[in-house]
């Protein structure tokens, strides 16, 4: 499934192929040049899966609830924060 939904504050996605939207793709890469030149730190975080659950469910972050689900038990689970507004969900740690 490829898709991408954008709106002023949100970028989401499941993947971005080659048949992606152009201006979809462009505006996204606009947006990350504008996070990097705000030099903002992020913070990694390991959870269990019901604390990524429980944070999830009571920010009504539903598409991260599905993204969850389909992670292995065996996996970490991993967040992304930059400040108090925004977190994101990743499988594994990608970054340090």
């Amino acid at each position: 499934m490829n898709a991408i939904e954008l709106t002023k504050d949100l970028i989401r996605y499941n993947t971005i192929s080659r048949n992606s939207n152009v201006e979809a793709i462009d505006f996204v890469e606009a947006r990350m040049q504008e996070i990097i030149q705000q030099d903002q730190p992020f913070q990694r975080e390991e959870l269990s899966r019901q604390e990524a659950e429980q944070l999830f469910r009571e920010r009504g972050e539903d598409y991260k609830l599905e993204i969850l689900a389909e992670i292995p038990p065996e996996e970490t689970v991993s967040v992304y924060w930059n400040d108090s507004q925004w977190v994101d969900l990743c499988r594994g740690p990608h970054v340090p």
